[in-house]
């Protein structure tokens, strides 16, 4: 299938290369030639890989940064060669470092994956790769075997603010001009079946869009039901599930995280959010912060060998995970807030100001005076009657 890249393949070739220039220029009062290190998954003379570094070649000569360009490969082959991966990548990086090694492009999922589960940068080295899925598994560390081996789900953007002086760019799967590759290669199509590797396609999923297009072209639509983690964790939970927010991933920009945040502080149904490991005590601080002490069941590798369920508390979540990092994803499942204390909030916000001023407010919106009475009375709890009389 076709994918669109967050930054186009060619212009996030330039800015790759721009990125290296001033690493370079700041090197030239060193003697020595320095080099940047490409590292393909696969055999690097095939058609897509042979463009690539064709190209990246081209541009490197074109902004005149001075280094040599080495090639490497995995010969990646299948998963039983896995546990080897590291130690080729491994061996890699230390023969180059004593060539200089200024820059490290990763190229091919298997390649990325090694470098990640090997955890060592060279000191002043950029290292770049492109990921197609922001989801991945932390490779067997050597001697491991894959008879032993228990994956370990890591969401890779979340690895390169851990692992300083790593760059990427995420592709992004453009689900529009999937279809139009389709209608251009098959014209006569007229089935289409969109398939996930996780969860329910359309749930918090780039499904959604297919679905929307499907429904504005008139195009029927029908799904063969599957496993959703918000509503597998919402089951366990012990929390009220007759209504429910399903929230997904909180947003990562600060302002549009903290809006969401101010809304759902008073919603009064239960909440459903997902979150990555690596993110989850900084989540759980902002929501004890925002929402207070709720309770809650934090669900996490729902289905799975090692799944768990605990029923617990915001705080008692934060404190238990502060001490014993988090592995896997995570739903969190969190009470509402109680209807009962949010009325008895607003009644008393509403008896902060005076009878009279209530008053104003409704009939300075064009209620008739008897139409007031009954919206102030309601507000405050309280009778007609009992406002009647307080008026007179």
């Amino acid at each position: 299938m076709n994918r669109n890249n967050v930054i186009k393949p060619g212009w996030g070739l330039l800015c790759l290369c721009m990125l290296l220039a001033p690493l370079f220029v700041r090197s030239q009062e060193t003697p020595e030639r320095e080099c940047i290190l490409i590292v393909s998954s696969y055999n690097p003379d095939t058609r897509r890989m042979a463009r690539f570094i064709t190209e990246f070649e081209q541009q490197i000569l074109a902004l005149g940064i001075p280094c040599d360009i080495c090639i490497e490969t995995l010969e990646c082959k299948g998963i039983a060669d896995a546990a080897l991966w590291m130690s080729l990548i491994d061996n890699m990086i230390t023969r180059y470092e004593s060539r200089s090694l200024r820059a490290v492009v990763l190229l091919g999922q298997e390649a990325w994956a090694s470098f990640v589960s090997l955890g060592r940068i060279p000191e002043g080295v950029m290292c770049f790769c492109g990921f197609v899925s922001s989801n991945g598994v932390m490779l067997p560390p050597p001697p491991d075997s894959l008879q032993t081996w228990k994956p370990r789900s890591v969401e890779y953007q979340g690895m390169t603010d851990s692992l300083k002086a790593v760059g990427g760019m995420l592709n992004r799967y453009n689900i529009r001009r999937n279809v139009e590759l389709i209608r251009s290669l098959y014209s006569q199509v007229e089935n289409i079946a969109l398939i996930t590797d996780a969860g329910t396609p359309g749930i918090s999923d780039p499904g959604e869009e297919l679905t929307a297009m499907c429904h504005e072209a008139g195009i029927p639509v029908t799904a063969v039901p599957g496993p959703a983690a918000c509503v597998t964790a919402l089951t366990l939970s012990g929390l009220p599930t007759r209504r429910f927010a399903f929230e997904a991933f909180l947003p990562t920009d600060k302002k549009q995280r903290q809006a969401v945040l101010e809304e759902l502080k008073e919603e009064t149904r239960t909440m459903v959010l997902y979150e990555a490991p690596h993110r989850l005590t900084k989540t759980l601080e902002v929501l004890e912060e925002t929402l207070g002490d709720r309770q809650m069941s934090l669900c996490r590798e729902l289905t799975k060998k090692h799944e768990e369920v605990f029923r617990t508390t915001i705080s008692q979540a934060l404190e238990h995970f502060r001490r014993q990092p988090p592995k896997g994803e995570c739903v969190l499942v969190i009470r509402g807030r109680d209807p009962r204390e949010a009325r008895e909030e607003e009644v008393r916000a509403w008896g902060e100001i005076s009878l009279e001023e209530h008053m104003e407010r409704y009939l300075g919106q064009g209620m008739d005076r008897k139409e007031a009475m009954k919206q102030v009375a309601r507000d405050r709890g309280v009778s007609k009657r009992d406002i009647y009389r307080q008026l007179l």
